[in-house]
C-alpha cells in the first residue's frame, strides 16, 4: 500500500473567516490514507490553530515580512522540501503567488491557486499579484462559476487549468440544530417572544452590514413580530465596525441588535436563529448561506455571484446588492411568513444544499484534481 502523499495547504492567516474555515475543513477531511496535509500560514490571527493541532494536523507559521515579500516563497519552498510535499494548494492572493513561485523553484512540487470571491475594483497591485499567481500555478480552483468566468475573461486563465469546485457543507453537522434551540436562544439573548435574524460573517465592506442595520431600523415599525438582529463575526474592518455602531445608536437599536464575536461552532448560533440575511456587495460561494440552508433556515441574500443558483426559486428571498428599499421589502416579506411558510422555505434550502453542495462532493472533486495533477494529467 502506498504511503499518503505529503502536501501543504497554504493561506495568509487562520482567522475566523470563510476561506480559512474551508481550508481547515479540507485539512481535517482529506482521506488520510491518500494525503498527509499540513497547513502553512504567515499572519495572525491563528483562531483555527488549536483545532488543527488537536486533530494531529501539523501547522507551520512561515516567515514573511510585512507587505509584498517575494522572499516568502523561499520560506515556503524550504518547508515543502523539508516535509517532502509534492503538492501545495493555496488560498487567497498572496499565498497563491508565493505558493506558485515556491513550486516553480522546487522541482517536483505541484501548485494550485484558488479564487474565493468576486471582489470588484481590486487595486492595481493586488490584481497584478493575483494574475501572476494564477499564471504561475499549475492549476486554478474557483469556488463559484461566476468567479471562474471572471478568471477566464479578465485574467485569461486557460480553460484546461481552471476547475470550479463549489464549497461543501457537512450536512450531519446541521441535522439536529433544532434539538439545541432553547439552549442556543438563551445563549444569544433571544427572548421567548422574539424571532432572530442572523448576519453570519465579517464586519467588512463586502458584507454590507451598515446597510442591513439601516434596513432593519426602517422595517422595524412595520414588523408584525418582534425581531432581534444578531451580527456574529470578526470585526475585520474598523471603519465598518464604526459605521455599524453609529447606526445602532442613531436608530435606537441597542435593545434589539447584538454584536457577537465569531464562534467556531456556527451551528450553535444557527440553532438560535430563525433566518439568515446576507446583503453582500460581492461574494463567491458563501459558507454562511450554505450552512444556514443546511440548517433549514430561511434566507435573504443579495443577487450576486452564484447566490441565485444556490438559493433557486423557493429556498429564499433575493435582493439586488446595495438596495436599501429592496432589503427592507424582503425583511417585511420574511416577517409576513407564518411558521409553515418559513419551514417550507428552509426545507427547500436544505434539499438544495444536500443535492448540490455536500462536503462529500467537494472532497471528491478536490481529491480527483490532486490525483490528476500528481499523475501529470492536470
Amino acid at each position: 500500500m502506498k504511503p499518503p502523499v505529503p502536501m501543504a495547504l497554504f493561506i495568509d492567516d487562520l482567522g475566523p473567516r470563510g476561506s480559512q474555515r474551508q481550508i481547515v475543513e479540507l485539512a481535517l477531511r482529506l482521506d488520510p490514507s491518500r494525503f498527509a496535509p499540513r497547513v502553512l500560514y504567515y499572519a495572525e490571527p491563528s483562531f483555527h490553530v488549536p483545532k488543527l493541532e488537536a486533530a494531529g494536523i501539523p501547522v507551520v507559521k512561515i516567515d514573511k515580512p510585512s507587505g509584498f515579500a517575494p522572499q516568502a516563497a523561499w520560506s515556503v519552498a524550504r518547508e515543502c522540501r523539508r516535509c517532502g510535499a509534492r503538492l501545495i494548494h493555496a488560498f487567497l492572493i498572496g499565498p497563491n503567488f508565493y505558493g506558485a513561485l515556491a513550486a516553480r523553484a522546487l522541482p517536483g512540487l505541484v501548485s494550485i491557486a484558488s479564487e474565493r470571491s468576486n471582489w470588484p475594483d481590486r487595486p492595481l497591485a493586488a490584481s497584478a499579484l493575483e494574475a501572476a499567481g494564477y499564471h504561475l500555478a499549475h492549476a486554478v480552483v474557483a469556488n463559484s462559476f461566476t468567479a471562474g468566468e471572471r478568471l477566464r475573461r479578465e485574467y485569461k486563465v486557460p480553460a484546461a487549468k481552471l476547475h470550479v469546485i463549489p464549497n461543501g457543507v457537512d450536512m450531519a453537522r446541521f441535522a439536529r440544530v433544532d434539538d439545541r434551540r432553547a439552549e442556543a436562544r438563551a445563549e444569544f439573548g433571544v427572548k421567548l417572544d422574539e424571532r432572530a435574524l442572523l448576519l453570519l460573517g465579517s464586519l467588512a465592506p463586502a458584507k454590507n452590514v451598515p446597510l442591513l442595520v439601516e434596513a432593519f431600523a426602517e422595517a422595524r415599525p412595520r414588523l408584525r413580530h418582534r425581531w432581534r438582529l444578531l451580527i456574529v463575526g470578526p470585526r475585520t474592518d474598523a471603519g465598518v465596525v464604526a459605521a455599524v455602531e453609529e447606526r445602532i445608536g442613531r436608530f435606537g437599536l441597542q435593545d434589539c441588535v447584538d454584536l457577537h464575536k465569531p464562534i467556531e461552532a456556527v451551528e450553535r448560533v444557527l440553532a438560535a436563529a430563525d433566518a439568515l440575511v446576507l446583503p453582500s456587495k460581492w461574494e463567491g460561494c458563501p459558507n454562511a448561506l450554505l450552512e444556514a440552508m443546511a440548517a433549514g433556515r430561511s434566507v435573504i441574500a443579495s443577487r450576486v455571484a452564484d447566490i441565485p443558483a444556490i438559493v433557486g426559486e423557493d429556498a429564499g428571498l433575493l435582493v439586488p446588492p446595495d438596495d436599501l428599499a429592496a432589503l427592507v421589502k424582503a425583511v417585511l416579506q420574511l416577517d409576513a411568513l407564518d411558521d409553515d411558510g418559513r419551514r417550507r422555505m428552509g426545507e427547500a434550502g436544505r434539499r438544495r444544499v444536500a443535492e448540490r453542495y455536500s462536503m462529500e462532493a467537494m472532497l471528491d472533486a478536490t481529491e480527483r484534481l490532486y490525483d490528476a495533477l500528481l499523475a501529470g494529467k492536470g
